[in-house]
Order: C-alpha cells, then sequence, then structure tokens
C-alpha cells in the first residue's frame, strides 16, 4: 500500500480557515478572560484568550487530523508516518504562531515584554504536544477528555498552589507578585520531541487499537 486514503491533510484550506478565523478573533474581539479558581476566597487565576483559545484550536486540529483509517495506515507505506509527522507539526506550531501573533493586538507604547508574550506562546506549543500524545495514545474521544483533565488540572494548581505549578509543563506568569516567565525546555523539549516521535513512529494511532490489532 503506498497511498492512504485518509491524507490527514485532506483538507489544508478548512486547517489554514479555522485557524486564520482564531487567530482574527484574537486580533479584533474582546475576550474575556478565563478565571479558574476553587475556594471562592482565593483570587481567581486568569487565563488570556490568547492562550485558551489557541489550546481550543490545537485540540480541534489535532481531533481532525487524528487518523479514522487505523488499519488501512497501520499497513501503509513510509508516506503515512510523514503525512503524520507533518500533522503533529501543524498541531504543535500554529497555535503558538497564533497566540504569539496577538502581541498586534496590544495599542502602541503598551506591548507586554517579548519574553511575555514568548511564554504564553510556548505554553501553547507543550499544550499541543500534550494535547497531540493524549489522541494519539487514547484516541480523539477519550484523548480529548484526558487532555482537557489535565489543562484544566494546571490551571487549579496554578490558582491554588502557583509555587508548585511552576514546575509543570504550562508555566505560571506571576507567583505572588514576582514575574517567572522561564522557559521551561526540560519540559518543552521533550514533549515535542515525543510527540514527533509518535507521529512518525506510530503514526498516532490508538495504543489499544494497535495492541489489538497485533
Amino acid at each position: 500500500m503506498t497511498w492512504s486514503p485518509h491524507f490527514r491533510l485532506r483538507s489544508p484550506f478548512l486547517v489554514a480557515l479555522t485557524s486564520v478565523l482564531v487567530g482574527l478573533v484574537l486580533l479584533f474581539a474582546e475576550l474575556p478572560f478565563l478565571a479558574v479558581s476553587i475556594r471562592h476566597s482565593t483570587i481567581p487565576y486568569e487565563v488570556p484568550p490568547s492562550e485558551y483559545l489557541s489550546v481550543l484550536l490545537g485540540l480541534g486540529l489535532t481531533v481532525y487530523l487524528a487518523p479514522r483509517f487505523t488499519l488501512w495506515e497501520l499497513l501503509g507505506s513510509a508516506r503515512v508516518s510523514v503525512q503524520a509527522t507533518v500533522c503533529s507539526l501543524v498541531v504543535v506550531v500554529v497555535p503558538g504562531i497564533i497566540s504569539a501573533a496577538s502581541y498586534l493586538t496590544y495599542p502602541a507604547g503598551a506591548q507586554p515584554p517579548l519574553r511575555i508574550v514568548l511564554h504564553f506562546a510556548l505554553n501553547v506549543v507543550a499544550l499541543g504536544a500534550i494535547a497531540y500524545l493524549c489522541i494519539s495514545y487514547f484516541g480523539r474521544y477519550w484523548g480529548s477528555l484526558v487532555f482537557i483533565a489535565l489543562y484544566y488540572g494546571m490551571l487549579l494548581l496554578a490558582a491554588e498552589a502557583p509555587r508548585l505549578a511552576i514546575f509543570l509543563p504550562r508555566t505560571v506568569l506571576r507567583v505572588e507578585g514576582e514575574i517567572m516567565a522561564e522557559i521551561l525546555w526540560w519540559w518543552l523539549v521533550p514533549l515535542i520531541v515525543a510527540a514527533f516521535a509518535t507521529a512518525f513512529c506510530r503514526r498516532a494511532l490508538p495504543m489499544l487499537w494497535v495492541e489489538n490489532a497485533q
């Protein structure tokens, strides 16, 4: 078999259109911050729309580009692995670029420091890689639920225990008034490598399905 009937980028136009629409929403719409907190006595942890919209875009692209003709893709040629790797690149990189583009929404003279913009963009990249890994191993439905639970858990930890949250892949920006926008390369690089390796070696096929097929 030399070609997969489900070419994962079967509609590059739709992928590009969805990404552009999300980018336009971030550029021109005044969206609220997402407030996350468990106890009412604590100050809610706020997540900017440049992050949560970009993360939702990454999750949506992952679900859309996930394999559907699993048996064919399992037995397909090396071209299928290349297609899967391209899809993983799209899922990981595109939402991060759109998040960084939100820098353009700030008025002249009020732009945040570049390291803050990079902080949120790389958070989105890391979360995109996690979403890809979740759906690659658990499937579109269970993988989406696992990722949403992980993401919300990270936000809750950032709200309730920010000193612990700084050790998670999604880094927090501010802890007790102190700016902490360090890039956690020891999380970011392995997550990206794992996503690309999963795409190329496993073709993003769900783990239980592959084990049953073997």
